[in-house]
């Protein structure tokens, strides 16, 4: 079940987080999360766009053309996916 997360929650938890103030596993269980995934991308999209990268995308579709040259990026550039979802500001599933 995936749960929408508010712009202000997100950027709570992840100044929680960045201060030094709990690690993610521990705001996780303080926040009734399922999962550290959505947390370690909120950290990755602050650090690199500043607040407005918690904000929500709007929802978008993309062509085959497209899809298949983000395939082809990640691969060429061995990076992980939520490096390449940053660098191409797409929308994933846990933002």
């Amino acid at each position: 079940m995936t749960r929408n997360y508010t712009y202000s929650f997100k950027l709570k938890v992840v100044k929680e987080y960045l201060n030094g103030e709990n690690s993610l596993h521990t705001l996780c269980l303080k926040y009734k999360m399922p999962s550290d995934t959505p947390l370690v991308i909120w950290v990755s999209r602050y650090k690199a766009f500043g607040p407005a990268g918690l904000k929500q995308l709007k929802r978008r579709r993309y062509s085959n053309d497209f899809k298949v040259a983000v395939i082809t990026y990640y691969l060429n550039h061995s990076t992980s996916i939520q490096k390449t979802v940053i660098h191409l500001e797409i929308q994933y599933s846990c933002y």
